[in-house]
C-alpha cells in the first residue's frame, strides 16, 4: 500500500474492497468494524485520491455503493 501513499486504515478499506468490490457503505463498515463517521472520512480521502468511487444503489436511494476505481 505504500506505493499508493495511504494510511493503514485506508489500506484496510482498500483491501476489503479488493476482496469484495462494489458493496454498500453499511456492509463495508460492518466488515471493517469502523463507525460511520470514521469510515466516511476514510472514504472521502480515498475518493479524493481517485482510488474509490461512490455510486447510487440501484434499488435503495438511501444506500451508497462503494467500489474501486479502474487504474488509468
Amino acid at each position: 500500500m505504500s506505493g499508493f501513499n495511504v494510511t493503514a486504515s485506508q489500506g484496510m478499506v482498500l483491501n476489503f474492497l479488493h476482496d469484495k468490490d462494489r458493496i454498500t457503505s453499511k456492509e463495508l463498515g460492518e466488515r471493517t468494524q469502523l463507525d460511520s463517521a470514521t469510515l466516511t472520512g476514510i472514504l472521502d480521502r480515498l475518493e479524493k485520491a481517485g482510488l474509490i468511487e461512490r455510486l447510487e444503489h440501484p434499488s435503495d436511494r438511501r444506500a451508497i455503493i462503494v467500489g474501486l476505481t479502474t487504474p488509468h
